[in-house]
This record gives structure tokens, C-alpha cells and sequence, in this order.
């Protein structure tokens, strides 16, 4: 019975993680739309989504079926997360500093980093 707990709750986890993945985009597209990109930062910002959306489809064709490891599931999400921080890291180098003030106050950041 704890095993089908627990099998339950990891199942539950992927689901919702996976489907953050999808709202996490549709927010960057729509804050991205707010920015006044130029037409070279958008094919710039569209083949930098290209590239990691390819290394996530990678990374969910591995997850396994059957969720009895629980650090192997935690290890996807960390890489998951770790896709997800280097496409931001890329993305916001080509932006200016005026973009990237406005994005983090549209992301809702409460401090202003300098970078």
C-alpha cells in the first residue's frame, strides 16, 4: 500500500511538472511579446527555444515508466531545472538593459540584480 503511495504521489509530481513546463513558456512568449524585441533578437531568442526545447524532449523520453527510483526522478527534475536556467541565461544576454529591468518586473522580481 506505501508503495502505491508513493508511486502515486511521484506520478503526480511528474504530471505537474511537466505541465509547468508548458505554462513556464507560455509566460516567457507572452512577457517576451511585452519587451519590443527586434526582429533579430526574436529569430535570436526563437533558436535559443529551438535548441533547449530539443534537449527537454530529450530529457522526458528518458524519464521512466515505472517511478520507483525516487533520485533518479529527483535528478530529472534538477536537470530539467538546470535546461530551464541556461535557456534564461541565454535569452537574457540579448536583451538590453532596459528589456531585461522590464522583464524582471514583469517575471514579478521584487529586487533589481545588476548584471
Amino acid at each position: 500500500m506505501k508503495n502505491i503511495f508513493l508511486i502515486s504521489v511521484l506520478l503526480l509530481s511528474v504530471s505537474i511538472l511537466f505541465g509547468q513546463e508548458k505554462n513556464t513558456a507560455n509566460n516567457l512568449d507572452n512577457i517576451l511579446k511585452q519587451l519590443s524585441l527586434t526582429s533579430e533578437q526574436k529569430e535570436q531568442i526563437d533558436l535559443i527555444k529551438g535548441k533547449y526545447e530539443g534537449n527537454k524532449k530529450a530529457l522526458h523520453t528518458s524519464t521512466p515508466s515505472t517511478l520507483d527510483n525516487k533520485e533518479e526522478i529527483q535528478a530529472k527534475f534538477k536537470e530539467n531545472r538546470e535546461i530551464q536556467r541556461k535557456k534564461m541565461v541565454e535569452i537574457r544576454s540579448l536583451l538590453t538593459k532596459e528589456q531585461k529591468v522590464k522583464m524582471r518586473k514583469l517575471r514579478g522580481a521584487k529586487k533589481i540584480k545588476k548584471e
